[in-house]
């Protein structure tokens, strides 16, 4: 007996042991964790395929990762496209690689005979259901029909939907799982084509949403004008606007373009007609004979040097045909000529394209919203954006009038709607049997709610069927939101509030006009790093537009135009050395710079540090212009080509923005250092608002700490005491 207590206490002693040593590595891994900020966090150890191997498409390279059917019922979709050049052959095919679980009963007896099924539908076209009687790994072959390969959906993209319906479940306690694995895959036989050029599907080709990368080239001459490169960033933010930020720009010389670059980009040639030279041997349709010298031409090919990618051309004879045919494109609605690869842009109309009064009430198909069905199990979103001009607030009570319907079959106490409007919960709404036909709700909106610029509304829907058993493909289960679902908004001046401009304001106030005609960059006369992160925030300045095109200026830092400085915010971007204009503003900076060396004083800081000469260091300021308090300049520099760029990511990735308060920021690496003690300036803006509430600060901040990790780090260190407590009154006890 004495033997037996030494073994169990011996057992006892070494398990609470590991459950200490256990502790104590989470302990250390949330300490590491806390030191990181949001987007940095380890990669998840998994491995992500980097190519289609032939025919064969990994769930894993659609951006899926493995997900779990739980019963009595679930279902789950997968969103996707198909490569513009792939055409489909016969013999498709879908290969699901899953694990089944089929739980106990009441009695602990596993009910193998019946788990339950899997419906699975492709584009709306059911596939076949699969019986789980079995538990364990499974590979189930489903082939394609042609019906099923032609998407339902208005943006071309395919939807997979997989349910699971254990309608066993619901006469037993038994649990059915399915584990639908990542290394599942679609057999997809097809041949290469030529890619379709005409100008009315942009931003197709060059944006494709499917499983290969969507990337472009923005090519200008090696020695731009400055209208060139204006047009340049009227492009980038055109395909901002029309692929909502989704496509990687980036910007380059001409003379930079290695073989490498022209085979695996889009490339987007901009520049007056003399000096694309370097498109000779791209078969760009022939000069329309009907073109004047200002006449914008808008031209796309398929690219000489790749197949698989275009050439799109933004031209003209002259700088003001170049500047039309930028803006032109960046409406994303672009009207071909003789050819549908060409067109010829007469006259940009600003006065047209221009924002009118915002009307008090807009339908969700004035918005330019069809209606959307909801059907998933469980959760379900649907998001949608309206603009407000700056300047302007809502001056009475309003209201979102939602028209929908849904299914009567739906389980009411499970099932409803949420209403959040920039990320703020501000209404919801039961489903019942009476709003099952064509019903209103109303749900108000309150006015602090609503900001300048864009505004995001969230609609998301919990959908829960009344009963599961017997209905394989789930039809019971659906939500439509109608177009006629309406916004009252009554908006009027809105008030100002006296305080400093601060970082956590962006994209305000530069994306505040529709067409950001507010808006203008100035730009180093010889610089392409910073043409490129001008570029790159131009993209998402156009994300964030809204209206029918885009109206950006731009000017070089040598010779900035009184006009430019009293009707325009400005965006400073670049190395001081490299603008005149930095220097002529260096007294009034909060953070002035050594224009020789390109850093930024530190004596915002609590304590500043004498850094090594290869330290790559991004800065940036921002303050209410010293010739017109009504104007805001945005300063995005760095002490290298690298800094600048950090400098800019700094405002364009949202986990790092979120990061950023006060007038002045400092990104060294991962460590973003800002000031908030804005009082000290004595400078006055608009009230304006983040599209995400930035976090509060202490005078500096430089690392970012999820408010999670507190409490987690105090009952780990409890968890540990109380078994350490344990295991020594255990031994007592024994010995």
């Amino acid at each position: 007996m004495i033997v037996n207590n030494k073994k169990r206490t011996r057992r006892f002693i070494l398990i609470n042991f590991l459950l200490v040593f256990w502790l104590t590595h989470a302990f250390t891994s949330l300490v590491q964790a806390a030191s990181l900020p949001p987007g940095n966090l380890p990669p998840e150890q998994t491995d992500t395929p980097t190519a289609v191997t032939g025919d064969k498409v990994e769930f894993s390279l659609l951006g899926f990762t493995s997900r779990t059917l739980q019963g009595p019922i679930d279902s789950s979709s997968l969103f996707f496209s198909i490569p513009a050049d792939w055409e489909l052959l016969e013999g498709a095919s879908l290969q699901l690689d899953m694990t089944v679980f089929l739980g106990t009963d009441a009695t602990g007896r596993a009910d193998v005979a019946f788990g339950g099924v899997l419906a699975v539908s492709l584009n709306n076209v059911f596939l076949d259901s699969v019986l789980l009687d079995q538990a364990g790994p499974q590979m189930i072959r489903l082939p394609l029909p042609p019906e099923a390969l032609v998407s339902a959906r208005t943006d071309g993209r395919y939807q997979l939907k997989i349910s699971l319906d254990s309608g066993q479940d619901c006469n037993t306690s038994q649990n059915t799982a399915v584990v639908i694995n990542r290394s599942s895959f679609f057999l997809f036989p097809h041949r290469e084509v030529a890619l379709d050029t005409d100008l009315a599907l942009l931003p197709r080709p060059i944006y494709q949403r499917s499983f290969t990368p969507d990337t472009a080239l923005i090519v200008v001459p090696d020695e731009p004008t400055a209208v060139e490169m204006e047009a340049a960033l009227n492009v980038a933010a055109g395909f901002g606007k029309m692929t909502n930020g989704q496509l990687a720009l980036r910007l380059t010389l001409a003379g930079d373009l290695t073989a490498e670059m022209r085979s695996s980009q889009h490339l987007i040639a901009v520049g007056q007609s003399e000096n694309l030279a370097w498109l000779e041997d791209a078969p760009l349709p022939a000069a329309m004979d009907e073109a004047d010298a200002d006449d914008g031409l808008i031209q796309m090919a398929v690219s000489p040097w790749n197949p698989a990618k275009v050439v799109l051309a933004v031209s003209g004879e002259s700088e003001t045909a170049v500047r039309q045919a930028a803006q032109a494109l960046s409406s994303g609605s672009i009207r071909p000529g003789i050819h549908p690869n060409a067109a010829v842009v007469n006259q940009v109309n600003a006065h047209v394209a221009a924002a009118g009064p915002i009307p008090t009430d807009r339908t969700l198909a004035d918005l330019g919203y069809p209606l959307r069905k909801l059907e998933n199990i469980g959760n379900n979103e649907s998001v949608y954006e309206f603009f407000v001009p700056s300047g302007q607030a809502v001056t009475e009570d309003a209201y979102l009038n939602l028209a929908l319907n849904h299914s009567a079959l739906l389980d009411f106490n499970q099932s409803g709607l949420t209403v959040i409007l920039n990320d703020e919960v501000i209404g919801s709404a039961r489903l019942t049997q009476e709003t099952a036909g064509l019903h209103e709700v109303q749900i108000a909106i309150p006015g602090t709610a609503v900001r300048p610029g864009v505004n995001s509304l969230n609609l998301k829907a919990e959908l829960f069927p009344f009963t599961s058993c017997g209905d394989l493909r789930q039809d019971s289960t659906w939500l439509i939101i109608r177009s006629e679902s309406a916004l009252h908004l009554p908006l009027g001046p809105g008030q100002t509030a006296t305080r400093a401009p601060t970082l956590s304001q962006y994209p305000i106030p530069f994306a505040s006009d529709p067409t950001l005609s507010q808006t203008a960059f100035v730009l180093p006369a010889a610089d392409s790093s910073a043409w490129d992160a001008a570029a790159r925030l131009a993209a998402d300045l156009g994300r964030r537009s809204s209206g029918i095109l885009t109206n950006i200026t731009a000017e070089f830092g040598d010779d900035v135009s009184d006009a430019m400085r009293q009707e325009r915010d400005l965006i400073i971007v670049g190395r001081p050395s490299l603008l005149p204009l930095l220097t002529e503003l260096n007294d009034v900076l909060p953070a002035p710079f050594n224009i020789e060396t390109d850093q930024m004083a530190q004596d915002w800081l609590p304590v500043s540090y004498r850094l090594p000469a290869t330290q790559q260091v991004g800065y940036l300021q921002q303050i209410t212009a010293p010739w017109n308090e009504e104007r805001t300049i945005l300063i995005i520099s760095g002490d290298t080509d690298e800094g600048v760029s950090a400098a800019a990511d700094a405002l364009i990735i949202r986990n790092l923005r979120m990061q950023l308060t006060g007038a002045i920021a400092m990104i060294d690496g991962e460590q973003i250092f800002t000031d908030s003690r804005q009082e000290r300036y004595g400078l006055a803006v608009a009230e304006a608002v983040d599209d995400a509430a930035a976090p509060t600060a202490a005078a500096s901040q430089s690392i970012y700490r999820p408010g999670w990790i507190v409490p987690a780090l105090i009952l780990a260190m409890a968890l540990i005491v109380v078994i350490a407590v344990i295991v020594y009154k255990g031994r007592q006890r024994d010995g």
